[in-house]
């Protein structure tokens, strides 16, 4: 049976071994990714950064990038070995596969820029001739015209990239030229008649 004494010692033993725990706990690093503090054994070093080794996998995994996330540096195929042996994610043993569908992203999402940033460009086009009160409703619709059939050709394109962000895109190029018809006296009905033959894209 404890004496006393004994038992206060077990408790002092106790409370200094979670008081230790505890200031571990706020010492430890936090992962530059997740911005969680690393728990023991889950650490990995990586070009002089702390990692949580699993969210450094994810991280690869997901983004097809094997640069270290904060010097930006390749990471060494040893450290790769490492990350796929702690947590079992292949980002060395399907490497090749990982890097090709980020190209495969890098490009697609490249050619979609393109797209948007053409279509906004004429949607502006169209609106500056709106708001031109200074000219004839007859001139600005022909200088319209002009804009629209541009303007579908890049939506067909755009419509077999990518149907459902074309189909996105156009819905707001309408609403927006739409708004700015408000302050032009040209009628409403004239301008959704042409904006359906000359902006929405074939199918």
């Amino acid at each position: 049976m404890r004496t006393r004494l004994q038992t206060r010692r077990i408790k002092r033993c106790n409370s200094a071994r979670k008081i230790q725990e505890f200031w571990r706990y706020l010492c430890a690093p936090r992962c530059p990714i997740t911005l969680d503090r690393i728990s023991p054994g889950r650490g990995i070093k990586v070009l002089g950064h702390v990692y949580d080794a699993e969210a450094l996998g994810r991280y690869i995994s997901c983004s097809g990038d094997y640069r270290d996330p904060l010097s930006r540096k390749k990471i060494p195929v040893k450290k790769l070995k490492e990350i796929e042996t702690r947590t079992g994610l292949g980002v060395l043993e399907f490497k090749d596969k990982i890097e090709a569908d980020r190209n495969e992203r890098i490009q697609r999402e490249s050619v979609y820029s393109y797209f948007d940033n053409e279509i906004q460009t004429i949607t502006g086009n169209i609106v500056d001739l709106l708001m031109d009160d200074g000219k004839a409703s007859r001139r600005v619709m022909l200088e319209c015209l002009v804009q629209l059939r541009r303007m579908r050709i890049l939506t067909t394109n755009y419509l077999s990239a990518c149907r459902d962000r074309a189909v996105q895109v156009h819905s707001e190029v309408v609403s927006t030229i739409m708004t700015s018809v408000t302050l032009h006296p040209i009628p409403q009905d004239v301008v959704l008649q042409v904006l359906d033959q000359h902006v929405a894209p074939d199918a």
